[in-house]
């Protein structure tokens, strides 16, 4: 089946993500991420690239970026092989690295936009790697301190984020400060970001999971359609939870789930009964 094009045109706002291999590692210690943000660093503005948001995790990276003049095509490639070569060479390591070609999705909205910011920078927090917005600000692995510190050289566009809160820094900090950590923010995206393939997916592995250990089962007998009453309850669980926390269609859950025609609609209309008391 041939790729869909991507809708690249110079100026327009992406949310890209690469993922390693299986899911397996694409940093494995400080080194590895350095080396990623000094290439991305170098390689940015000489493709006319603004970055916006970015954060590494162990097996995958975001970015949020205004496209230069070549899109980001070029910049994913100049700084995903630089990448790979570098990783395969300090750890003994042959073959691909990367999963696939890197996921873009246009950013289309300042709502869209302001939450990716938040959402990007709190990947570590969600993750269990770093404890509170505050320790965010001294973590050197996403954008987040860059925003709210004096850094040397940074790789954020800070002036034109900041500008998204107040027009001047002094009160713009502050207000970031608190959209970071602001409880009452959304944890699902804006209707118009479930076009994103790397959010649902996290929002729909977090479901999974949750439901999983609500039932006692492992996420995988429920990803892989093991037939058992607790594995069948924790996929209605799941199920219930995507479309009535997050918003999505039974058609659009069976997709993300990998289930049949019809399956989504059935496990709606009895998950009611699985809820634990």
């Amino acid at each position: 089946m041939p790729r869909s094009r991507r809708v690249d045109a110079p100026g327009s706002i992406h949310h890209l993500m690469v993922r390693g291999v299986d899911r397996g590692p694409v940093f494995l210690d400080d080194a590895d991420r350095a080396r990623f943000v000094d290439r991305l660093r170098q390689v940015a503005p000489e493709e006319g690239v603004r970055v916006y948001a970015w954060a590494l995790m162990p097996n995958h990276a975001h970015l949020v970026v205004r496209s230069g003049p070549s899109g980001v095509s070029r910049l994913m490639a100049r700084v995903g092989t630089a990448h790979a070569r570098a990783f395969n060479g300090r750890h003994g390591r042959v073959g691909h690295l990367f999963q696939d070609r890197f996921r873009s999705v246009l950013v289309d909205s300042d709502v869209h936009l302001r939450w990716l910011l938040r959402y990007v920078h709190r990947n570590p927090i969600e993750a269990g790697i770093v404890r509170s917005v505050g320790s965010l600000e001294s973590y050197p692995w996403t954008g987040h301190r860059e925003l709210v510190t004096s850094h040397p050289a940074p790789l954020i566009d800070s002036r034109a984020v900041l500008s998204w809160f107040a027009p001047r820094r002094r009160d713009a900090v502050p207000a970031l400060r608190h959209w970071m950590a602001d409880a009452a923010a959304p944890e699902t995206p804006p209707s118009e970001a479930l076009t994103d393939p790397c959010l649902l997916q996290r929002i729909v592995d977090a479901s999974v999971t949750t439901a999983a250990r609500q039932c006692g089962v492992d996420p995988r007998e429920v990803w892989h359609g093991a037939r058992t009453r607790a594995a069948s309850e924790a996929r209605a669980l799941a199920i219930r939870d995507l479309h009535e926390r997050v918003g999505l269609r039974p058609a659009r859950i069976e997709r993300a789930l990998g289930l049949a025609g019809g399956a989504a609609a059935r496990a709606l209309a009895r998950a009611a009964r699985f809820v634990k008391k």
